[in-house]
């Protein structure tokens, strides 16, 4: 069996666990081996070609790891005993080196993000290297964009998941634009139902968007309760404060009306998928709710708090209702739309895409 080296976001993430089982299901007779804490591990424990390489697990450890971090990002250097040094010497003594993920170019206001250094090191060894399923920015400085095109032009291949960053790249051939992985995905054996109204969260005072989508929520929460539905708050990531926030809702709710509405806390992803497939509606601000709502047919609205989520319903379905979050108060109307499986057929077709040159190098 070969061996690959993946990097992702592994902190108990719903979108960026579904990239991992998938691209471990399409490559049944491959090893994936990942750099993650063992808590981290658990959604991939059932999937037997996901292996673990342990992070720090001890407190000392992870400060340690921290501070190598920060000393590395400080001086723009990697130093022994950061993950970022493990990664790369795991990219350098084997033959494919691949980063999978969403939102993993986004930069700060100045300088190049944190993962620059470590990814120039990697495409600068022999290291079949791929990025699949990812969207760049938000970027503010065009020499952000100018490294990154050396830095991509250098890889065996770079898939995005929305047209506006491929156009970034355009002078690139190995860059090529795809529907999002999630796409893959066959929720064909998940049982559908009609029980409640799914709400999954962000916690938007973590990210600076102020109270007026917490304001907005409870407002139509309250009405949906007065008029008997059931409510479920999903958390699609714990460690990004979605379970703390979901409980802040419930919190400010009157408390004749805490038994109508419930929590559930992504860790397992059979289990998220199924509580997804059993909504009668759904309320999207995580942008992969969004997706996985088109695939279960869904009738769903979204609140949008990021540009890569208008990007991708501009490219693939610009019929879908949403809302920007920065423009919502308390008072704000919305409507659901509703997508037939088969808007999505050549959608999910034109996904496969973002496994075209893997399946090209491993078969060979």
């Amino acid at each position: 069996m070969k061996k690959v080296v993946v990097d992702g976001y592994w902190k108990n993430n719903l979108g960026d666990d579904l990239f991992l089982s998938i691209l471990a299901n399409r490559y049944k007779n491959i090893d994936f081996y990942i750099i993650a804490r063992k808590e981290n591990y658990v959604p991939f424990q059932d999937i037997k070609n996901i292996k673990l390489i342990s992070r720090a697990n001890t407190k000392v450890g992870k400060i340690f790891e921290y501070i190598m971090f920060r000393l590395g990002k400080a001086t723009n250097s990697i130093f022994p005993g950061s993950v970022e040094h493990k990664l790369y010497h795991l990219a350098k003594n084997n033959d494919f080196f691949i980063e999978i993920g969403g939102s993993i170019f986004m930069q700060p206001k100045k300088g190049m993000d944190g993962r620059y250094k470590l990814r120039s090191m990697i495409a600068d060894t022999s290291t079949k290297y791929f990025i699949i399923g990812s969207n760049f920015g938000p970027f503010y400085q065009n020499y952000q964009v100018d490294n990154y095109d050396k830095l991509l032009g250098k890889l065996e291949g770079i898939s995005f998941r929305d047209q506006y960053s491929e156009e970034l790249f355009a002078d690139l051939d190995n860059v090529k634009y795809y529907p999002d992985i999630i796409f893959n995905l066959d929720v064909s054996n998940y049982k559908k139902a009609k029980e409640y109204i799914l709400i999954s969260v962000i916690n938007s005072k973590k990210k600076g968007f102020g109270d007026n989508y917490t304001a907005w929520l409870i407002e139509n929460i309250e009405e949906m309760i007065s008029n008997g539905e059931k409510i479920v708050l999903m958390s699609f990531c714990e460690r990004e404060g979605d379970l703390q926030f979901a409980k802040d809702i419930i919190s400010a709710l009157p408390k004749n009306m805490h038994s109508s509405i419930d929590i559930y806390n992504h860790q397992n992803i059979k289990k998220s998928l199924s509580v997804i497939a059993r909504a009668k509606k759904i309320i999207a601000t995580r942008f992969h709710a969004m997706i996985l709502g088109w695939l279960f047919e869904k009738p769903m609205h979204v609140v949008s708090y990021s540009e890569k989520t208008v990007n991708v319903i501009n490219d693939i379905a610009p019929e879908q209702k949403f809302t920007n979050i920065k423009k919502l108060n308390k008072d704000t109307e919305f409507e659901y739309s509703y997508f037939p499986k088969n808007y999505f057929d050549n959608i999910q077709y034109e996904s496969q895409g973002h496994f075209i040159e893997l399946d090209r190098i491993i078969k060979k």
